[in-house]
């Protein structure tokens, strides 16, 4: 079977232990808020599935300072931890299109991490 690239996703597959308790309450939050938000609210859009989320990352070819701008206000107005930032921009440097936190998922070294 061919199946074209388009339909092909990366992502980038991490524990739940590079991002706080308190991101993860976010994400929860943002995934059963998201259709409710108002335009002020800066919402990650994601998933619940059983063992973590999955987190939509689709900027791929925004420019650089529109990216940082985005997790400023993930950051001042939402409350995201800059571990949290991180694993976004290192998804936009891999391409990948989601981040899965899987409380099974693989620990990075090279990674913050946290114990919660």
């Amino acid at each position: 079977m061919n199946i074209p690239n388009d339909n092909v996703r990366l992502h980038l597959d991490v524990s739940t232990g590079h991002v706080t308790k308190r991101d993860m309450e976010l994400l929860e939050h943002d995934s059963d808020n998201r259709n409710n938000a108002s335009m002020e609210e800066y919402t990650v859009p994601c998933c619940w599935y059983r063992y973590g989320m999955i987190v939509f990352v689709m900027d791929h070819d925004d420019l650089k300072e529109d990216h940082e701008l985005l997790l400023k206000q993930y950051r001042d107005n939402s409350g995201y931890s800059e571990a949290f930032c991180g694993l976004i921009r290192l998804a936009w440097e891999t391409n990948a299109d989601m981040i899965r936190l899987d409380r099974d998922g693989m620990v990075n070294n090279n990674l913050p991490t946290f114990d919660w």
